[in-house]
């Protein structure tokens, strides 16, 4: 509360960051980061102690203090092993500059692997304050991640936005490499702008670039790119499946024509169903759906296809694009209640309508649209099927993809801008090209263009900060006002000092608007300037915004600076507005002991008018009244506290004399003798008025008078006990008192009472007569209950709402020094974690933690969830948990599990050879999900090899495939049990080549091996296998049809083949299987 000095306390801080006991020195330097130090020169710090939680704690000082300076000098050792040097560079990209970003991204280039999540990680918070690599280190960025340094190419893209161009062109002219094609796409499509849409549009002509056709189709069909469809079409043999998803993001007419021809075929593709699908949910057509009954084809996914919607999309085009047409808007609403995905396009080309209403009806049609085809489970656009509001998302992106066109109009783009931010809403996503499409207008050069931009970018995420930085410094003021309202949206960090200069503008609203930015984009490092304006400055709005922002940024030590300020103000000016910034942060405690120690006993030059100011009402206390304050400046001696008073200013004082006088008379009523029926009516007589009038001066109460008190208390009405328990919570009860008193509160209806009062009736409470009021409906008795109940040994048996438990758990902490003892006895030491690290912090409960798990070995199961949530506090020894030899094999799992979504791709290498299977899955898993592209075919050849259990199978990508392809076949056994079971996941991504693989496996000699190929190829389902069966009857064989998957019906080309080869045994046992036991339907047979 500002009562020491800053630099005092730094002094006796610096001195205990470097103690010998670790958690002294740690609990030193985590207030030593607090926001108060900022500025504050330290002490030097060096790195490489035996305590890893010391290094770390004293990196996340300097980045806390934001100085980059040893950063710099611990990147540049070599002696900081590979844990420190990811959280430097994770810190520098905190609060470097340019030069440290070069530096981190060397330090990528030439370590690799090793440190490249961590180095993409400090790159991306860089990024996120405007800054980014240069042409060279972007080359070299992009080329490590694709070989796998890193796992998450939607932050390696945002890195590398700006240079995307340049990255995209060096990959243009360099040869093409199979084994990274997954990879690049992905990243072409993370960039998402143009120039990578053109380069995944040259994959579909490019013959060399096979192996990444199928990916690009994918990546296509997600972005939306509708001038892809012609290439997707004419590649379409070559990817069927990839095409397909494709062609459900962007497929048009077009595309209904290509497929309506390709299924109309005599020997329907393996992909036929999902193309009849797909046609359903683009156009219901009813002559394809005669076409495909009369040919026997139909299945239950595609009848459930067919949508709830009307087929007149194109007449209603015609109707809703005709400026002056009557039918116009009706025609708009029944696009968007009957419309298909088609109808998007349609809506979306006249969201720019000059016409206002037509606008408004055409974005409620979107809406309606999104809504419905949500419900019917569409894929277009992407994201709608998961989407919080459905119909947002169909707006949006319909905006974002009529905003991509090339050269709209000013006033077109203005009316897209003004919608596009209108329909973000709490449980909207940003479609993927929203950023790329949006920030191409920063580049417009008329304002009105810029400002909307900025303030559709507000809406799209931390990605957009990079993008929005630049506009502070743009020359047109309402822009700049703009991209401030952005960054505090975006919540943008590193960026204080470029908002903080616009305090400076002569502009009111532009100050207002920077200071208010700053309560989200501020830091220490401007905490001074924004006292010095409060110190300086007396527009109310301004100061309200400014008060607000240093409580954001400093937290409960804001109360510091203001007095720091206050104790510093050169002119009666600045104290005087320094004086009202403190009004409603003190109590009447508080202030008195600030005036003793701060202003060295009411002497120093600011104590008057400070004073002065509470007094007169202008600087209000947080609590209490002017009663309590002039109580509490007499008990520090200050009996004088206003030396010169002026003649308006004299109420306040008379109201201290009444106080002080209604303390006399309650004294002097409990002091009478002899003690009776007229002292006790004294006493209710003298507390109420000195309650009313909010509290009592006087000195503390004798024993004698405590007593006297007390007899009176049962016999006093409501109102007087509430200001005799006031009296009773500043005194010093004896055990009879306090047991005297203790029966008069167990009487009482109150719940908000002194909290002094609670531990003295507490502490009289047996355990049977705790048990007793546990439960009772006066609020005061069950917390006294409660504190008893907790605190005895059958606590945890009594105990029933373990948030009681929780609440209470600090008090046994206080009072006892430890609660080892409380949490043994009651198996509650996750409970007892969590409130340590509340108490005294992460670093200091995982110090417990590693103590209990050698003296309490049953922890070792119960603690590793409570660490995980510490993150780099409880790393290590959950590291050391599942990576160790000495502890249970249960406890290892455990540990894995909670390490899986935090450890990095090398400590998960090292888990996967580790000789217990179940550890060697959790790796995998993670691997799979976040590793480089060289962990997936080992993973996939673990599995396949007995390294991982049968009931572990990995979860397949469209990039595994190949590796399946080529995978030895099994002939028996459990190899062959775990090929079957990859061979059903890679199903989902390639099914033709699960049915080839599972056939070649149906043809080996081992009878239970084939058994288990042909019930998975069953269970494949017609489409996948009926081409492979086509081929054997053709050739003759009817063996084949024991892999076929029974139908309800019989298709009209496999009546043709019975016809033609007779009732063989094969053909009956398959008939026999479609019947089950009852009729089969198979048209042209008798």
């Amino acid at each position: 509360a500002g009562l020491v000095a800053p630099v005092d306390a730094h002094a006796i801080l610096e001195r205990l960051a470097t103690d010998a006991h670790a958690p002294v020195a740690l609990a030193a330097l985590e207030l030593l980061g607090a926001p108060w130090a900022h500025g504050m020169r330290l002490p030097r710090l060096p790195l490489g102690n035996e305590d890893l939680q010391l290094d770390l704690a004293r990196i996340a000082l300097w980045e806390a203090r934001r100085l980059p300076e040893p950063l710099r000098a611990a990147l540049a050792s070599r002696d900081l092993s590979p844990r420190l040097v990811a959280r430097v560079m994770l810190a520098l990209g905190n609060v470097g500059d340019a030069a440290d970003v070069g530096a981190i991204a060397s330090e990528i280039r030439s370590e690799g692997d090793d440190v490249g999540e961590a180095g993409f990680r400090a790159l991306h918070a860089a990024k996120r304050r405007g800054l980014g690599v240069d042409d060279d280190d972007a080359l070299a960025l992009a080329a490590l991640a694709l070989s796998g340094a890193a796992s998450n190419l939607q932050q390696v893209a945002e890195v590398l936005s700006s240079r995307s161009d340049r990255i995209v062109a060096a990959w243009d002219a360099a040869p093409w490499d199979d084994a990274l094609a997954a990879r690049k796409v992905a990243l072409l499509e993370a960039f998402g702008t143009r120039g990578a849409i053109t380069r995944l549009r040259e994959i579909l002509r490019r013959p060399g670039e096979r192996s990444g056709l199928p990916y690009a189709m994918e990546a296509l069909g997600r972005l939306g790119d509708v001038a892809a469809e012609e290439g997707i079409l004419e590649r379409f043999d070559d990817a069927p499946e990839a095409a397909l998803v494709a062609l459900g993001y962007l497929g048009g007419p077009r595309t209904i024509t290509f497929l309506s021809a390709r299924l109309d075929t005599v020997e329907p593709p393996a992909w036929s169903t999902t193309a009849a699908v797909l046609l359903f949910q683009l156009a219901p057509s009813p002559s394809l759906f005669e076409n495909l009954a009369a040919r026997g084809v139909l299945e239950p996914a595609v009848l459930d296809a067919i949508p709830a919607q009307g087929a007149c999309t194109d007449a209603l085009s015609r109707l809703a694009t005709a400026p002056g047409n009557p039918l116009r808007a009706p025609a708009i609403r029944a696009l968007g209640r009957t419309g298909g995905p088609m109808a998007m396009s349609v809506l979306g080309g006249m969201l720019d309508d000059p016409d206002e209403e037509v606008r408004v009806e055409i974005s409620a049609a979107l809406r309606t649209l999104g809504h419905g085809l949500a419900a019917q489970g569409a894929l277009r656009p992407p994201g709608l099927r998961d989407a919080a509001d459905p119909g947002a998302t169909m707006l949006a992106h319909a905006l974002v993809a009529r905003l991509a066109e090339p050269d709209l109009p000013l006033t077109s783009a203005i009316r897209l801008l003004d919608t596009l931010a209108a329909c973000a809403t709490p449980g909207w996503r940003a479609p993927a090209r929203f950023v790329p499409v949006v920030r191409a207008y920063l580049r417009r050069r008329a304002p009105e263009i810029r400002k909307r931009a900025i303030a559709c970018l507000a809406a799209a995420g931390g990605s957009a900060i990079a993008w929005v930085l630049p506009a502070l410094e743009d020359d047109d003021v309402t822009v700049a006002r703009q991209a401030l309202r952005a960054l505090s949206s975006l919540g943008a960090g590193g960026v204080a000092a470029r908002v903080a200069r616009w305090l400076h503008q002569p502009n009111m609203n532009l100050k207002k608007t920077a200071a208010e930015a700053l309560a989200a984009a501020g830091d220490a490092s401007v905490a001074r300037d924004l006292m010095g304006w409060l110190s300086s400055h007396d527009n109310p709005g301004f100061r309200d915004a400014l008060l607000a922002t240093l409580r954001h940024i400093l937290g409960a030590f804001h109360r510091g600076a203001l007095v720091e300020a206050l104790v510093g103000a050169e002119t009666a000016r600045e104290r005087e507005l320094c004086a009202l910034a403190m009004s409603g942060e003190w109590t009447p405690a508080e202030m008195a002991a600030l005036v003793r120690v701060r202003g060295d006993g009411g002497r120093a030059p600011w104590c008057a008018l400070f004073l002065r100011r509470v007094y007169d009402g202008t600087v209000k206390p947080k609590n209490g009244s002017l009663l309590d304050l002039d109580a509490a400046l007499r008990t520090r001696g200050i009996l004088n506290p206003v030396t010169s008073t002026p003649v308006a200013e004299e109420e306040p004082l008379r109201t201290t004399v009444h106080g002080l006088r209604a303390g006399i008379a309650l004294r002097d009523a409990l002091r009478a003798r002899p003690a009776g029926t007229e002292t006790a009516a004294a006493i209710r007589a003298a507390l109420p008025p000195a309650n009313a009038r909010g509290g009592f001066v006087l000195a503390p109460l004798s024993r004698a008078e405590v007593r006297r008190l007390i007899e009176v208390y049962l016999h006093l009405d409501p109102e007087g006990r509430a200001a005799a328990r006031s009296v009773l919570e500043g005194c010093e009860l004896d055990p009879a008192s306090a047991l005297r008193l203790a029966r008069g509160l167990e009487h009482d209806a109150w719940t908000h009472g002194p909290s002094s009062l609670l531990r003295v009736w507490a502490d009289t409470l047996t355990l049977d007569r705790a048990r007793t009021l546990a439960e009772s409906p006066n609020g005061a008795a069950r917390q006294a209950a409660w504190q008893t109940v907790l605190l005895s040994d059958e606590s945890m048996a009594l105990v029933a709402p373990m948030n009681e438990a929780q609440r209470w758990l600090d008090a046994v902490i206080r009072r006892n020094g430890s609660g080892d003892a409380w949490a043994a006895r009651h198996r509650q030491f996750p409970m007892l974690f969590r409130t340590l690290a509340r108490i005294a912090g992460a670093r200091a409960a995982v110090s417990h933690a590693r103590r209990w798990m050698v003296e309490h070995p049953e922890t070792q199961e119960l603690l590793p969830a409570e660490l995980a949530r510490e993150e780099e506090a409880g790393l290590d020894l959950l590291e050391e948990l599942a990576l160790g030899d000495a502890v249970s094999l249960r406890v290892r799992e455990v540990a894995a599990r909670q390490l899986a979504h935090t450890a990095t791709p090398p400590f998960l290498r090292a888990l996967l050879e580790e000789g217990h299977a179940s550890l060697r899955e959790i790796a995998a898993e993670a691997l799979l999900e976040r590793g480089s592209p060289a962990d997936r075919p080992r993973i996939l050849e673990d599995y396949l090899s007995g390294r991982l259990r049968t009931s572990f199978v990995p979860r397949v990508r469209r990039e595994d495939v190949e590796v399946f392809r080529l995978a030895p076949l099994p002939v028996e056994g459990d190899e062959a049990l775990r090929f079957i079971a990859l061979a059903e996941e890679t199903a989902r991504v390639a099914p033709t080549v699960a049915a080839e693989r599972l056939l070649d496996l149906w043809s080996t000699p081992d009878a239970r091996t084939r058994a288990r190929a042909r019930d998975a190829l069953r269970r494949l389902g017609t489409g996948p296998v009926l081409p492979f069966v086509r081929q054997a009857l053709k050739e003759g064989s009817t063996s084949a049809l024991d892999a076929l998957a029974a139908g309800s019906s019989l298709s009209p080309e496999l009546t043709g083949y019975v016809r033609a080869q007779g009732p063989t045994d094969a053909w009956v046992e398959y008939l026999e299987r479609c019947a089950g036991g009852g009729f089969l339907h198979a048209p042209g047979m008798a």
